[in-house]
């Protein structure tokens, strides 16, 4: 009975608020995407609105509504859009004193929601090229029936709602049904569920044969799950992988990612995150690979393929997920700095473009920067004669030795302890003092601390290079190549970071 709740979850969600309280969040104006953390520094591009120049013109339209179960007389109704992740306010009004309003404007085809009751109810139509929609809504009990008056696009959508509506009271009636039954009469039961779930396939079967041409069948289509054939002839594993093979193959062939339209509606968005997150391993090779694919086949539609662009540089300028960088990096280089995004405006794309340049050297796989230093003991060394098999390089947060990090240093002797028997080496920089001399005592609290032999002394200038360079990340950890396997972690990760990979 999986595809009959999928359906309903589909009516509370995509199709259809129905009265439900409104869990929209509207925002007037459509908000530049923002970074997730304060001390995040990489460059990120605002995502833009939709350009409706792109698309068919729209042409007028004039909404006429009327609301019957208002609590107040004279409401204010809010006519909003959907885009991509985000539900914007487009138009707003008052009802006259028996609940009727009217919208009048050129809105761009998508799927639109309506709220009342300061937004604590809503209910979904659909603009498609038409240039009158009239309906009559009905609230009572938490729910709201439409009857539409003018629009075939609107009386198709809410056919369809309201059959679903009555499927899941049946559904509801069957359940309360089973809870108390056994045997035959239970198989009885599930039995009619499933001839409820055929006759609601067949429905929406209809809908898609008999009104091909309208948005509302590619809505429809695009709810649906892709059918995967049975397996024949397979092992329980090899049918596991067969079926998610077939998925991913075929994720897509219910949705036109290419329709403008479809910007407007909460599929397009949430169909492409749930395939990058859940059917793309979480490498960022593989979902490289992934995003030119998707960016390839969105290049027939600019707004499609823009709003992709820009959807997935933002995702990925925010992300926490240490070397996802890499995604950013390879966007940034191969559609912006080639010039394959003309729609970002010049300060930005230069900002990106440098923040970019500046992450690739660290990027994990890539071979860190060699540096001279001096040790406690007034030896000259460098990263590049170390001999560990594994360097935890440390970044302090502060660079005077008389301000350092207790609880730092504290982790930092413990994984000595642990780990250098097992050619683990850890370097940690400070800037060399001021008399050009190493110190092993500096004074903390009153006291005389020694400082462990793991710090390391550099010349100014070059510290302050090297620190810049790492971006004041805190912690690298690097092979016995001195290429970055790990970085951007906390100290107390570094323990099951360096089991693995010493195991």
């Amino acid at each position: 009975m999986k595809m009959i709740y999928a359906l309903f979850l589909i009516l509370l969600t995509v199709s259809c608020n129905s009265g439900q309280k409104s869990s929209a969040k509207l925002t007037q104006t459509p908000e530049s995407s923002t970074k997730s953390d304060s001390n995040s520094e990489i460059e990120i591009e605002k995502r833009e609105e939709i350009n409706e120049q792109n698309q068919e013109e729209p042409i007028e339209t004039t909404i006429k509504g009327k609301i019957s179960g208002l609590k107040r007389e004279r409401d204010k109704i809010r006519l909003a859009y959907y885009f991509l992740d985000k539900t914007y306010i487009r138009d707003s009004t008052i009802t006259a004193v028996d609940g009727s309003f009217t919208f009048k404007g050129e809105y761009p085809d998508g799927l639109y929601l309506i709220t009342f009751d300061n937004n604590q109810n809503s209910f979904q139509i659909i603009l498609n090229n038409e240039e009158k929609v009239e309906f009559e809504a009905f609230h009572q009990g938490g729910e709201t029936d439409i009857v539409i008056n003018k629009s075939e696009e609107n009386r198709v959508f809410w056919d369809w709602i309201n059959y679903l509506k009555r499927k899941r009271y049946s559904i509801k009636d069957l359940d309360e049904s089973l809870k108390d039954t056994s045997g035959s009469k239970k198989e009885t039961i599930e039995d009619e569920k499933k001839i409820i779930e055929s006759n609601i396939e067949e429905y929406r079967n209809s809908i898609l044969k008999r009104h091909n041409e309208l948005f509302v069948s590619k809505l429809l289509k695009s709810s649906s799950f892709v059918k995967i054939p049975p397996c024949e002839n397979l092992s329980d594993e090899e049918c596991k992988l067969f079926r998610y093979r077939y998925s991913k193959a075929h994720y897509f062939d219910n949705i036109d990612l290419t329709d403008t339209r479809m910007l407007r509606t909460p599929k397009w968005h949430s169909t492409i995150s749930t395939y990058l997150e859940n059917m793309v391993s979480q490498q960022p090779d593989s979902l490289i690979k992934e995003i030119d694919k998707l960016a390839g086949f969105m290049k027939s539609n600019t707004e499609a393929y823009k709003n992709f662009i820009i959807m997935q540089v933002n995702k990925y300028a925010e992300s926490k997920y240490v070397g996802f960088d890499a995604i950013y990096v390879h966007i940034v280089k191969k559609y912006y700095e080639s010039g394959e995004a003309p729609w970002v405006a010049e300060e930005t794309l230069n900002k990106m473009i440098d923040t970019a340049n500046k992450l690739e050297p660290i990027l994990i796989g890539k071979e860190m920067r060699n540096f001279k230093f001096k040790t406690l003991m007034g030896t000259a060394g460098s990263l590049f004669s170390l001999k560990g098999e594994i360097i935890l390089l440390h970044l302090p947060v502060s660079d005077s030795l008389e301000n350092f990090d207790v609880l730092d240093m504290h982790h930092l002797g413990e994984i000595q302890d642990s780990y250098e028997d097992r050619g683990v080496q850890i370097v940690t920089l400070y800037p060399q003092l001021p008399d050009g001399s190493p110190r092993n005592v500096v004074e903390r609290y009153g006291r005389k601390i020694k400082i462990p032999e793991f710090i390391v002394f550099l010349k100014k200038d070059e510290y302050y290079s090297m620190r810049n360079f790492l971006r004041n990340k805190k912690n690298f950890i690097l092979d016995k190549e001195k290429k970055i396997v790990a970085k951007d972690i906390r100290l107390k990760q570094c323990y099951s970071i360096l089991d693995n990979l010493l195991n």
